[in-house]
């Protein structure tokens, strides 16, 4: 796992592309997105794309919106972890946080 920046997940990105889902922290992230370093998950990529594809689905984004967001996204500054090979290493991080 790599050290440093802040890790976010999808339910902070999503709101970055549909309104309906931008909370103030998400808000506040996207400002720093310059600044400081973001880092989200190896499966973050995939789950982006559902969600982007289930609100065009649920017709809260249309089609061209849809594709504008992932043009969008990926031209954010984001560092991708790579999924670990061995989830001991996960497991001693998470005995770490209890």
């Amino acid at each position: 796992m790599s050290s440093g920046g802040v890790v976010i997940d999808n339910s902070v990105s999503v709101g970055w592309f549909h309104a309906d889902q931008l909370t103030a922290y998400a808000q506040d992230v996207l400002h720093q997105l310059g600044r400081r370093s973001f880092r989200v998950p190896s499966h973050w990529l995939l789950e982006h794309a559902n969600s982007l594809l289930l609100l065009e689905r649920r017709k809260k984004m249309t089609r061209q919106q849809r594709v504008r967001a992932m043009e969008k996204q990926s031209n954010l500054r984001l560092v991708v972890e790579q999924a670990p090979e061995d989830v001991t290493e996960v497991m001693r991080h998470a005995d770490d946080f209890q």
